[in-house]
Parts: structure tokens; C-alpha cells; sequence
């Protein structure tokens, strides 16, 4: 996993300038340094390189002339570096939309813990960080409309969508091809896409009640006194539930930050006091107190007082979320078919790619 993260900058008058790192006591010398900001100089471009210093494997993204600004991951020597590209370009362009103000020297801690747990994701996770991405949502979008694409199609329709900054297309087809969502496949003809990515599984997220709380809320932790206005709570709030793209945004947007999410676990499974669940965690009480603060905003966990003033913190609503075989596809293969808008090649392929992932 990354054992440090730097942000560095190009000065005219004195040189490479570290803007800031995590943790504290990570360096790198002024020769490796060099290295780094060199094989960026060498593309003059936004992109990002890898490269092997003794133990250390180091990747880094480059946000191009514009900014200026270079964000380093150091990873063991075990690591691959292609593993972590999607993430990094993720994390810098989070840091380098917070420059202004210096944000992001407070973000850079919660970023670095993002890398550290990138490799070991639950599937849930995964399917998060994906849905909460802006770019993978665009290509998700743009295939909910589709199907199937000709990938080099897709690749160029990004990279003009992004022309300001620098993106990855490849890694981020490839973390699509990764977690299933997209399958990729070769169509042989004249004048037919070589290449094509085809949808083959979609997303589906909504806040649901916490039915692991509800069904049995005293073994749970509840408090007997506390049943009846949390249940009462619970169900008026589903009563006028309205699902939303932006609501749901907003919510994949903090528990893809990894302590919301071990919040969330730990919640899941009980009802604590908040004594007890300040002492559940080894991360400093003022950024706890910050997650809490916005799940609270958002109706995700809710804090409850006994009339002794016991104060309960209790998950309100869970989020679901899971990948589903997208049948409403068929509709637009029909329409491509009776209105000759796909050859019928391309959608016979669709067609055998589908049958494959369904059976």
C-alpha cells in the first residue's frame, strides 16, 4: 500500500518546492525529486509516469503547465504502480480543485487513507466509487443510452470532454472492465468498429430503511424508551422519501471517504452510546466529529438522548446499492435494429455478449 503522498510545485527562483505531504516524516531527496519532474518535463504534457528509486516505487500525475502542480504516491516495492493510477488521478484532481484557499492540506490526509485502502475495496465499495466518480458516470450514462460503443469512439468523445485536463481513458475503461460493469469484444467487418465496450451490468443505488436496527432494535442496543419514536421517525421519512441523482451524490461523496464508511459498518451492526463510539475508533475525535457532523446532514445516522441524557448515535437510513443485468437495453437494441441506426453485426454481438453475462 502507499506509505506517503507529496504534493510539489516548479519555482522559477528556488526550484522544486514540496506544497505539502502526508504523513509528516515522508521524503524524498532532491535527486529523485528531480527525476520526477523531469520525465514530466520531457512530455511538457498532463499525464502521469512511474519510476523505481531503490525500494520505492513511485507514481505520479502531473496536472500540466497550467497549474503546475505534481502529486506523488510512494508505494512499496511490492506494489505495481499501474494499480494505482485511477485513484491517483481521483485524489489530484480533488486536491488541485481545492488549491485555492489551501483546502486541500486539510483533504490530503483523508485522500492519502482513500489510496491506502484503494487495493482492498469490498464490492460495495467499488461500485461506489464508481457510481460517485463524474467520469465513469458520464461513460455509465452515455452507455445507458447506447450499449455498446466502439471504444476508440468512446476514448476520443472523453478526451475532448476533459480537453482542459489531463484523463486516463485507458485505466478508467480498464477499472469498468475490472469490476464487470463493461465487457469488451472485437467485431470483425468492413467499416465496423475492431474494438467495442459493451454495458453489461448497471448500478443501481437508494437509501433504504435500516432493517438490521428495526427488526430487533433492544438486542441492537436501543434503548426500550427510545423504540417507538425512532421507529415512528424511520418510517414517516420513507413515507416521503423522493429518490435523487444529487441526494444520492451527496451521500456516495462522504462514505467513499474510508472512516464514514467503517462508520457506517460499525453502525450497521449496533446502536452505541457515543462514549462508546468515539472509543471504537484510533482516528483523532475532531475528524470523527466532522463525518458525523455531515451523515447527520444527511439523515444517513441520528443522534437520540434517554431522559437520564444518555446520548445514542443510531443509523437512520442505509444506503443499497448493487449491480443488476440491465435489461431495459433491449429496447434500444430493438430500436437500433427497426431503424438501421447499428449495423447488424454490431448488434448481433451485443446480443451474444448479453446471453453470455445473463446465463
Amino acid at each position: 500500500m502507499p506509505s506517503g503522498i507529496l504534493l510539489i510545485r516548479w519555482n522559477e527562483r528556488s526550484g522544486i518546492e514540496t506544497t505539502a505531504k502526508y504523513p509528516e516524516d515522508v521524503t524524498l531527496d532532491e535527486m529523485t525529486l528531480m527525476q520526477v519532474y523531469s520525465q514530466h518535463e520531457y512530455s511538457q504534457e498532463a499525464g502521469i509516469i512511474s519510476l523505481t528509486v531503490g525500494t520505492t516505487n513511485i507514481v505520479s500525475y502531473y496536472s500540466g503547465p497550467q497549474k503546475g502542480y505534481y502529486v506523488m504516491l510512494l508505494l512499496d516495492s511490492d506494489d505495481d504502480p499501474d494499480d494505482f493510477e485511477s485513484i491517483l488521478v481521483d485524489i489530484s484532481h480533488i486536491i488541485i480543485q481545492n488549491i485555492s484557499g489551501e483546502k486541500y492540506k486539510l483533504l490530503i490526509p483523508i485522500l492519502f487513507q482513500k489510496a491506502t485502502l484503494f487495493s482492498n475495496l469490498t464490492e460495495e465499495q467499488s461500485l461506489m466509487s464508481v457510481y460517485q466518480n463524474p467520469t465513469y458516470n458520464l461513460i455509465l450514462n452515455r452507455l445507458r443510452d447506447e450499449g455498446i460503443t466502439d471504444k476508440s469512439e468512446l476514448k476520443t468523445w472523453l478526451t475532448d470532454k476533459y480537453r482542459r485536463s489531463f484523463i486516463d481513458t485507458e485505466s478508467i475503461i480498464i477499472e469498468l472492465l475490472k469490476i464487470g460493469i463493461l465487457k469488451e469484444t472485437s467485431i470483425q467487418g468492413k467499416g465496423l468498429p475492431t474494438i467495442t465496450l459493451c454495458l453489461i451490468k448497471d448500478i443501481l443505488v437508494i437509501r433504504t430503511p435500516p432493517s438490521s436496527i428495526l427488526e430487533d432494535p433492544v438486542n441492537k442496543g436501543l434503548p426500550f424508551e427510545l423504540i417507538k419514536r425512532y421507529s415512528k421517525e424511520v418510517r414517516e421519512y420513507f413515507e416521503k422519501y423522493n429518490p435523487s441523482e444529487q441526494d444520492i451524490i451527496e451521500i456516495l461523496n462522504i462514505l467513499t471517504i474510508p472512516i464514514a464508511y467503517e462508520i457506517l459498518g460499525i453502525l450497521r451492526t449496533g446502536v452505541l452510546t457515543k462514549t462508546e463510539f468515539y472509543n471504537r475508533f484510533d482516528y483523532d475525535k475532531e475528524d470523527i466529529s466532522q463525518i458525523i457532523e455531515v451523515l447527520e446532514n444527511l439523515k444517513i445516522i441520528k443522534s437520540y438522548k434517554t431522559d437520564g441524557e444518555t446520548e445514542y448515535i443510531v443509523l437512520f437510513n442505509d444506503i443499497w446499492i448493487e449491480s443488476f443485468f440491465p435489461e431495459y437495453v433491449f429496447n434500444l437494441i430493438l430500436s437500433d435494429y427497426n431503424q438501421k441506426t447499428k449495423a447488424n453485426q454490431v448488434i448481433y454481438e451485443y446480443l451474444r455478449v448479453l446471453e453470455d453475462e445473463y446465463f
